[in-house]
């Protein structure tokens, strides 16, 4: 655990090619990647097995989806965004985020003054599936060592805790920016998956 594990996480799946992510190729990129991130190499079977369930893990149970089946040509990686910022405010983003939340889940408390400039950032991955766009953001947090500490509970914990549902809005709303020059006739409803 900690901010190596994570490069290393980003490392690997920004590398690797998912259909291929198999064998020796996937493999050789596991055993680059350890020696350049300092990971022990006791953990190697370790790490291909971990990657190999990561990427046959499906995505939407009812499809079925998973990230071995996105083919590396309906992907963008570390995609850069900017687009301009005014008259943002803590308390329009905290009723935002009570009303994604719901019940039980922990209060944004964001406190700021009113923001006016450029938003800029790089999203782990962006991947169409059936002419839909999904954004897919890497952590790698440690919730624990138990299997219980990474159920919805917990998971939520963290979510709220680390703002990353606010991520995921700045993350869709610059995909969603992207494909408006990009996608003829774009409509949201149509064309973001998630």
């Amino acid at each position: 655990r900690g901010a190596q594990s994570g490069l290393f996480l980003h490392y690997l799946f920004e590398n690797i090619s998912f259909p291929a992510a198999r064998g020796e190729v996937l493999a050789g990129v596991v055993t680059r990647a350890m020696g350049q991130y300092g990971i022990d190499e006791k953990w190697r079977t370790v790490v291909l097995e971990w990657v190999a369930h990561i990427l046959d893990t499906p995505l939407e149970e009812k499809a079925g989806l998973r990230l071995r089946d996105i083919p590396d040509h309906k992907r963008l990686v570390e995609l850069e965004f900017q687009f301009p910022v005014t008259g943002v405010d803590a308390c329009a983003i905290n009723a935002l985020l009570a009303g994604s939340r719901g019940e039980g889940r922990l209060a944004a408390s964001l406190d700021f003054a009113s923001i006016k400039g450029m938003m800029k950032g790089f999203i782990d991955l962006i991947f169409e599936h059936e002419g839909r766009f999904y954004v897919l953001d890497y952590k790698s947090n440690h919730l624990g060592h138990r299997y219980e500490d990474y159920q919805p509970e917990s998971l939520n914990r963290a979510i709220d805790g680390h703002y990353y549902d606010l991520q995921y809005l700045i993350y869709t709303l610059a995909l969603h920016r992207y494909l408006k020059t990009r996608v003829p006739d774009y409509d949201y409803a149509q064309h973001i998956g998630g």
